[in-house]
């Protein structure tokens, strides 16, 4: 008949493999699709228990290899379509799921994301729900890269734009750090940027990125002493932080050529920038 009962564990052993590999190169919504697809086919002729048995079978393979967690999240923007929209999904929803759906694919999928409901619900607001941001943010950092390869990746990019252009070079960082942060929870969002912070610190980034900062920010304005102070501060952005407070640090450096000295002007930004030379 077919069926991925005990009897054929190839059958679930080749389904496994399949999606394994799709999850493996990226393809996240194709091994999911291929997932239902071919689970429901064998389901529409097995008995209750026979799925059961076929759905521990197959689920423990995927959650033994780590893909099991990655095709959760597609699963729960799957359902996520069937409610209305600006819907959110609490704990409690899900193990209701888990303990009263009698297809294992939805039971199965629920008790797996009730166990990362604590991941999902935090990656934007922590309000112990998962909303529809939260949906695809969780779902995308599925395939993400890790936190030391993304801090590789961003700091080989601004090292390349700061040679040109600080403010691109800052631009580029601070639009890099918003979007990953989306898919990170706070802890995971410190510990990226930590990463990266201290990559940029090793590589002499962070005076050009300071310049960058002021150009992509104020452009022709003059900036005050008071003001940086403030900006340090007063933000909870961990770059905006790093930048200001090196801008306040070496204030009196960059501050004393027009004789206002309780204010940086353009062209003493552009002058300091212009001395910092390949240092970055």
């Amino acid at each position: 008949m077919g069926h991925f009962d005990k009897y054929q564990p190839s059958h679930t052993d080749d389904l496994a493999a399949k999606v394994t590999e799709q999850v493996s190169k990226g393809n996240l919504d194709a091994a999911y699709a291929t997932f239902k697809k071919e689970l429901h086919d064998e389901f529409s002729t097995m008995p209750l228990e026979e799925k059961r048995e076929t759905w521990a079978a197959v689920s423990k393979k995927l959650e033994d290899n780590g893909t099991l967690p990655k095709l959760a999240a597609a699963w729960l923007d799957d359902i996520s379509h069937e409610l209305p929209a600006n819907s959110s999904i609490t704990k409690s929803q899900l193990d209701s799921i888990a303990k009263n759906a009698l297809d294992p694919f939805y039971s199965g999928f629920a008790s797996e994301m009730s166990k990362q409901f604590d991941v999902a619900s935090r990656l934007q607001n922590v309000d112990g729900k998962i909303d529809a941001n939260e949906i695809a943010a969780f779902k995308a950092r599925q395939t993400q890269s890790s936190s030391e390869s993304f801090a590789d990746y961003v700091v080989k990019g601004v090292e390349k734009n700061a040679s040109t252009s600080p403010a691109n070079a800052y631009s580029f960082l601070s639009q890099m750090v918003y979007d990953r942060a989306k898919r990170e929870t706070p802890e995971e969002e410190a510990a990226t940027w930590k990463n990266i912070d201290e990559k940029l610190q090793a590589k002499g980034l962070v005076p050009k990125l300071s310049m960058g900062f002021l150009e992509a920010n104020f452009a022709d304005k003059s900036v005050s002493l008071n003001l940086m102070t403030n900006i340090e501060k007063s933000t909870t952005n961990p770059l905006t932080k790093e930048l200001s407070g090196y801008i306040v640090d070496q204030f009196p450096k960059i501050a004393t050529v027009d004789y206002q000295l309780n204010e940086i002007s353009p062209a003493e930004r552009k002058l300091y920038t212009y001395k910092l030379g390949d240092k970055h």
